[in-house]
């Protein structure tokens, strides 16, 4: 009796922290600043940040594989950024490093809060992603802008509705394959996503999409026979829905995805130049230990903007050995993985390589939910 009393107050007084970690995911599709400035959700974030580390941050030595690595990245980021910013006398160089420990700090907090309460925090991730992706759904439907090329939703651009969609669509599939989602609850935040990212029409979220929809087919073949007949259902009220939502916009939709596609060629033969890869070759000298990120003038108008990638940036940035330390984290993540564990890391991968995405607090989540579901498990 003692001991089933103790575990409820262990539950409802972890309630408020996972209030506030349901709420960031809930929030973070609604942008009201310019992109790279705080967000609504990052304010929500902070609370739960602050509410986890005086409730006590649990990391056995299970999670030291991956923890280790992500704070050696995080602490070389600083290295260099400071030794850049005293080289050059200014402070540009330092809003990187801010965010990495920010998300790093949000990423062992939430780990912290699995060891303490698995299913509580899941849920809580869960019940956000439902939340966060229903406003975004419901806000395109009701806002459709026939008159633009891609849509966005309450973001700030369609690339960042894509990454959202194919970050929740990756998660949603952990938890499910994890067995802590019912197949109906799965296949409603699956087909949102599916949605989102398809109506970014970023080629490269559809590209990663590829992955986890392969990765759903194995999981639902693993499920069994039950599951597999929902499949079809699944797919038959996606199209359904699509057709309802969107009758009189079929045009524009064809119209997009023709345009897309047309871009596909140009994009590829121009991704050194236009996702600023050239850089790194332009550049050498900074291989090494890098350039850090900020105080772009140095590489002339050429060069004005941050590298479209999230390896580029790292690469370029904190060099080759900066690039070592955060492979070696993302591969503490995967490599107990099974093949369903790395088509879901792929996802994020492959849209990372034309477009920067560390600096989204639910990468780092997802890195973890991959280590968690996917690999510390099988130890």
């Amino acid at each position: 009796m003692d001991d089933t009393r103790a575990n409820r107050r262990g539950r409802y007084s972890g309630l408020p922290l996972m209030v506030f970690l349901g709420l960031y995911f809930g929030l973070s599709p609604i942008y009201l600043f310019d992109s790279g400035l705080p967000q609504l959700a990052d304010f929500v974030m902070v609370c739960f940040i602050f509410l986890a580390a005086i409730s006590g941050i649990r990391i056995d030595r299970g999670g030291y594989d991956l923890v280790i690595p992500g704070l050696v990245f995080v602490f070389y980021v600083f290295v260099v950024s400071v030794s850049w910013s005293i080289i050059l006398s200014s402070y540009s160089t330092m809003m990187a490093p801010v965010f990495y420990l920010y998300n790093f700090l949000a990423m062992i907090l939430v780990y912290s809060s699995y060891k303490k309460n698995s299913d509580l925090t899941l849920k809580a991730i869960l019940y956000g992603i439902s939340a966060g992706l229903t406003v975004s759904v419901l806000y395109q439907v009701l806002n459709f802008d026939a008159h633009a090329s891609r849509q966005a939703a309450l973001f700030n651009n369609p690339n960042q509705m894509g990454y959202f969609g194919l970050l929740c669509a990756g998660i949603s599939l952990l938890i499910f394959e994890n067995g802590r989602v019912s197949h109906k609850y799965f296949a409603y935040n699956f087909i949102l996503s599916l949605l989102l990212v398809f109506l970014s029409f970023s080629l490269t979220a559809i590209a990663g999409l590829f992955f986890i929809v392969l990765a759903s087919v194995v999981v639902l073949y693993r499920k069994g026979a039950k599951t597999i007949v929902i499949a079809p259902f699944v797919f038959v009220f996606s199209v359904s829905f699509l057709a309802v939502a969107f009758d009189d916009k079929l045009y524009y939709v064809s119209e997009s995805v023709e345009r897309r596609i047309s871009l596909i060629e140009t994009k590829t033969e121009n991704v050194g130049d236009s996702r600023g890869y050239s850089r790194i070759l332009d550049y050498p000298e900074y291989l090494i230990f890098g350039a850090a990120e900020g105080e772009r003038s140095r590489f002339g108008l050429y060069h004005r903007h941050e590298i479209h990638s999230s390896l580029g940036t790292v690469l370029f940035s904190y060099g080759v050995v900066g690039f070592f330390i955060f492979c070696a984290f993302l591969f503490s993540a995967i490599r107990r993985s099974d093949v369903v564990g790395f088509l879901i890391f792929l996802g994020p991968m492959v849209y990372s390589l034309t477009h920067q995405g560390l600096r989204n607090t639910i990468f780092w989540i997802f890195i973890l939910l991959i280590y968690l579901l996917k690999g510390s498990l099988k130890k």
